[in-house]
């Protein structure tokens, strides 16, 4: 096949491999989520930018009551789910609590899976900064009726799974910023095509 032609029909097949498929969702992201006192969760590509806003809740009073978001994932790559949140009494105990979901099995957590709860084992927070001096959070207890997160659970935040920590920075502290990791592989779809145009590079090599 003349070089010309090759170079044409390659670009064919990856124009037919991911036409319609760049904006079709590879996972749709769901979360519901509080944090005392408020909070603004984001999505983004970098560790280090807060994203792409997913939802928000800056009542200082209205932490009771979750918030939840969906978001389409349209693209491969890593992605971070980043919360900050910030603690208006400055002193007294905070938390970060919440669930999340990826409906599609393209996507997982940081824990290899398609369900996430706030926990101390798959979360990261800094004080300064997302993706900044990174450390581990504490627990204030589960959200439950046994736990005994600042004695004003009760019988748990409702809605939010039972499994879901209540998590914070160790010492306190007025903001923070809490990230988490997102993996999303490319469309099945298109792998064969890529699969057939190896092949082709490798046959054409061999006969040049």
């Amino acid at each position: 096949m003349p070089r010309s032609s090759y170079r044409f029909f390659t670009a064919a097949l990856l124009a037919a491999a991911f036409a319609g498929g760049a904006e079709a969702s590879l996972a749709t992201l769901s979360g519901l989520l509080t944090a005392d006192n408020t909070f603004a969760a984001y999505i983004s590509s970098s560790d280090l930018v807060a994203g792409d806003l997913l939802c928000a809740n800056g009542t200082p009073w209205a932490w009771t009551s979750p918030t939840s978001f969906s978001h389409e994932i349209t693209e491969p790559g890593t992605y971070y789910l980043h919360v900050m949140a910030h603690d208006v009494d400055g002193g007294a105990a905070a938390m970060l609590l919440g669930q999340f979901a990826l409906d599609s099995a393209a996507g997982s957590f940081s824990n290899g899976a398609q369900a996430l709860v706030t926990d101390t084992l798959h979360w990261q927070l800094s004080r300064e900064g997302f993706g900044i001096s990174p450390e581990q959070p504490i627990s204030f207890g589960f959200n439950a009726p046994s736990s005994g997160w600042w004695q004003i659970s009760g019988g748990g935040i409702g809605s939010i799974s039972g499994q879901a920590q209540y998590i914070w920075a160790s010492g306190l502290s007025g903001d923070v910023y809490f990230s988490t990791t997102i993996t999303v592989v490319p469309a099945p779809a298109a792998l064969p095509l890529l699969g057939i145009l190896g092949g082709m590079t490798t046959r054409r090599h061999r006969k040049s």
